[in-house]
């Protein structure tokens, strides 16, 4: 059996590269590897404002592999933009 605690807040660099811009509503999930077709899901979370998450998960099986999946919003209303 395996625990496993991951947070950090997204962001993007801005055009001149001197700045970060948060990013929010960028769904970070929690995943466990099973086979080249198949992931667990173990946690989701929605950033706010902030750009910060947090997400936890265990798994029982045998030589668990972890691993974080970002989907950045990029179509309608919700695309983000860091050089406004």
């Amino acid at each position: 059996s395996s625990q496993v605690n991951v947070d950090g807040a997204i962001v993007c660099d801005t055009e001149n590269g001197r700045e970060k811009a948060l990013l929010s509503d960028v769904v970070v999930q929690l995943r466990e590897y099973n086979n080249p077709f198949e992931a667990d899901s173990l946690d989701t979370y929605v950033t706010k404002s902030d750009g910060e998450f947090i997400v936890s998960g265990s798994s029982a099986e045998w030589d668990d592999e972890f691993f974080i999946e970002v989907k950045v919003p990029c179509w309608g209303k919700q695309i983000q933009r860091c050089d406004n």
